[in-house]
């Protein structure tokens, strides 16, 4: 969540006035597909604490799915953004939720995105200290039986 934070920090300009979406890949399955869109929910929820955005929504796009479901995924998340657009009158700041930068960051979602009221860099969760932290607490974690 801080490394999303301080992404979408670097894009805005009045995170009070504007809106973010957290966008991921996403998985096939409609029961993996809940639990990821849990998770992310109390990454969002964290997001919105540490940034003051006047909203901030999730949404994936499940890029490997079959292409009707992935076209239906990607309809939501544009849908979705345009109505935070709608809601703040200001560009939405969408970071990626994707630990490294590949052809899904680079290409796909700029795609996916094309024509809506966005700032996107494409920053991923790597490279950032942060998740270096996040790595070794979890190492240490596992270590002392966590």
């Amino acid at each position: 969540a801080r490394v999303i934070a301080q992404r979408a920090l670097a894009m805005a300009t009045s995170p009070a006035a504007q809106a973010l979406f957290i966008v991921g890949h996403g998985p096939n399955s409609a029961e993996d597909h809940a639990a990821w869109m849990e998770n992310l929910r109390t990454v969002a929820d964290s997001v919105r604490a540490a940034t003051g955005f006047r909203d901030v929504k999730i949404g994936l796009v499940r890029d490997d799915a079959p292409a009707p479901v992935r076209a239906e995924a990607v309809r939501s998340v544009r849908e979705m953004i345009q109505l935070q657009h709608d809601f703040t009158g200001q560009p939405v700041v969408v970071v990626p939720v994707l630990i490294s930068k590949g052809s899904v960051s680079r290409t796909k979602i700029p795609a996916d995105l094309e024509g809506l009221p966005i700032v996107y860099t494409g920053e991923t969760l790597l490279p950032h200290p942060e998740m270096a932290r996040h790595i070794e607490a979890r190492v240490r974690a596992t270590a002392n039986g966590n």
